[in-house]
């Protein structure tokens, strides 16, 4: 069964998601993948709205923005002193060259449903509060990248002036905010499937099942997908809806089901 028949089947006839435990790790790791870009979406989306929205503001912050560029790692700039922090009601801009302001300075800054961006000395800084939509994604609310995780010879300010300024380029930004959150957002999906495949497995030992450690946590990947989307879909309706939470459950109880049979039965 390939991995396309795996997801209709989890829709379909999820007790043949059984089948799952077939699959080689890379295949099923391809999967988390996938699922992890469905959970992507709702930032990629809040991110197009809240660039649109501000789209006067970030032209103002280009202005502002002093000729720059990343050396050694480091933020550099040809001056002293041009750090400043850009600020309305729904999004706050620090850059930082000079190294006086950290990660947690720019997290404490945001009250409300705001977004933070920062530009550090040493890395790039995306923040929001507990209860932005975003929040509920992002395996934390502060997230941080050194220069020396990514090519920052691209970081200059020409370069975010073209991409921020010109409406046809937004979704080259974009893109970068999906690939900054995609990796936590599948290492928190990873790691909840994980949880719940240690308590199912002891279950499985408890009813003397005859799946391995590994086929559980197979099968709880591949019974993730229609609890996942339906958690995408959920969450553009409501910003309070936590959707691991609901990823954790739904998962938990379809896994229940697809691995009955494998459950000795009681005389």
């Amino acid at each position: 069964m390939s991995l396309l028949q795996l997801f209709m089947t989890a829709f379909k006839d999820p007790r043949k998601l059984l089948f799952g435990k077939d699959k080689g790790f890379g295949k099923t790791f391809l999967y988390l993948f996938i699922l992890s870009i469905f959970l992507m979406i709702p930032i990629g989306l809040e991110a197009s709205k809240v660039i649109k929205t501000f789209q006067t503001e970030i032209e103002t912050i280009a202005t502002k923005l002093p000729d720059f560029e990343v050396k050694n790692n480091t933020l550099t700039t040809d001056k002293k002193d041009t750090g400043f922090i850009y600020q309305t009601d729904s999004f706050i801009f620090t850059f930082d060259p000079e190294g006086k302001r950290d990660a947690s300075a720019i997290q404490g800054d945001l009250i409300g449903n705001v977004m933070g961006l920062g530009l550090l000395k040493h890395e790039l800084v995306f923040s929001v509060t507990d209860d932005h939509l975003l929040a509920s994604f992002l395996p934390r609310s502060l997230l941080t990248l050194p220069y020396s995780k990514f090519d920052n010879g691209l970081l200059t300010k020409s370069w975010i002036s073209s991409q921020l300024t010109n409406s046809t380029k937004n979704i080259g930004f974009i893109v970068i905010i999906c690939l900054v959150t995609l990796i936590p957002i599948m290492i928190d999906l990873a790691f909840n499937l994980l949880t719940i495949s240690l308590l199912a497995n002891i279950w499985c030992l408890l009813k003397q099942g005859t799946l391995k450690f590994s086929d559980t946590f197979k099968i709880m990947i591949y019974s993730a997908t229609l609890p996942t989307v339906l958690a995408t879909v959920l969450s553009f309706f409501s910003l309070s809806i936590s959707p691991m939470m609901i990823i954790m459950f739904l998962t938990f109880m379809i896994y229940m089901r697809v691995a009955s049979p494998t459950f000795t039965k009681t005389k």
